[in-house]
């Protein structure tokens, strides 16, 4: 191997160039570009936790008083999506995916494209008269869904699938999407259980 590219995410380059010297002994050069080709811009809001709801009850709440739909109508505006919403939690992953049910975020056409897709891969997974599929199936309809380690893998890997596709809008997922998966985001995010939420967008 001649070349090696890494990504920003690697802190200590300069040990890491000085350990591939002394293994192969032979000198490395290191280049670093300090431009990125797509500008990061940084957001920070805030909400209070909320308990878990069905998808029918989160229709029924004021979206002037949804802090998720605000956020996500301003990420909209700004060509932001699809994004990605990091949570901590199966269940958070679940609700904020829930309040977003009266929000529709495709066109007729993407919405024909990712019923059609959904409907071949639950066949082909097997997963037609599945409980969480069904459960899904609306929120899919409107280019949102959740994703989490308590999910089926089958169904989890439908979803990655229509992420993929870019049809999927927004998607409210644990931190366990994002390990070896490349997704084609504009926009993550990332939230705890307290007040704060940073957003960066523009990956």
């Amino acid at each position: 191997m001649k070349l090696l590219a890494l990504s920003a995410t690697i802190p200590n380059i300069g040990e890491f160039a000085h350990w591939i010297e002394s293994i192969h002994k032979k000198s490395v050069k290191v280049v670093i570009e300090k431009n990125r080709p797509v500008p990061s811009t940084s957001f920070i809001t805030s909400r209070t936790r909320s308990s878990t709801i069905s998808i029918r009850s989160a229709a029924r709440r004021d979206v002037h008083q949804n802090k998720t739909a605000s956020l996500i109508k301003y990420i909209r505006q700004r060509d932001g999506l699809p994004c990605i919403y990091f949570v901590f939690g199966r269940k958070r992953a679940e609700f904020l995916a829930a309040e977003l049910y009266d929000h529709d975020f495709l066109t007729p056409d993407e919405k024909d494209r990712i019923r059609g897709m959904y409907d071949d891969l639950c066949v082909r997974f097997d997963l037609k008269e599945e409980k969480s599929a069904l459960f899904m199936r609306p929120l899919i309809e409107r280019g949102i869904a959740f994703h989490h380690a308590g999910m089926l893998p089958t169904l989890k890997e439908v979803i990655e699938r229509l992420f993929t596709s870019r049809l999927l809008k927004v998607i409210f997922t644990t931190e366990t999407f994002a390990l070896g998966i490349n997704m084609p985001s504009r926009s993550s995010y990332s939230t705890s259980y307290g007040s704060s939420m940073a957003a960066t967008s523009g990956a």
